[in-house]
């Protein structure tokens, strides 16, 4: 990902910093780790 890092200290920084923290933030999915547990006792 290319980003143009002159606009972070720009007013609007803030909003960019949000940005790329929720973007490059990682959720749990559940039921992928339910489908990998159960092929592991079923496997």
């Amino acid at each position: 990902m290319n980003i143009d890092v002159s606009k972070l200290d720009e007013p609007q920084s803030q909003a960019a910093l949000s940005f790329l923290e929720n973007f490059v933030a990682v959720n749990e999915n559940t039921k992928i780790n339910e489908l990998i547990d159960h092929s592991k006792r079923n496997g």
